[in-house]
């Protein structure tokens, strides 16, 4: 299994209301913009290749 590089972190796609201010509704268009942006970067910073099994 291959890891994420040093320092990228899938919790801010998972979990992206860990980025917005304490009380934020998790189920606002924030959230969601917020989950959206975290997973363009993540693919930016860590890019998906295929499997070679």
């Amino acid at each position: 299994m291959v890891g994420l590089p040093e320092g990228v972190d899938h919790a801010h796609v998972s979990r992206p209301e860990i980025d917005l201010p304490p009380g934020t509704d998790d189920r606002s268009d924030k959230v969601y913009t917020q989950g959206r942006e975290n997973f363009k970067s993540l693919l930016r910073e860590a890019p998906l290749t295929p499997n070679d099994r």
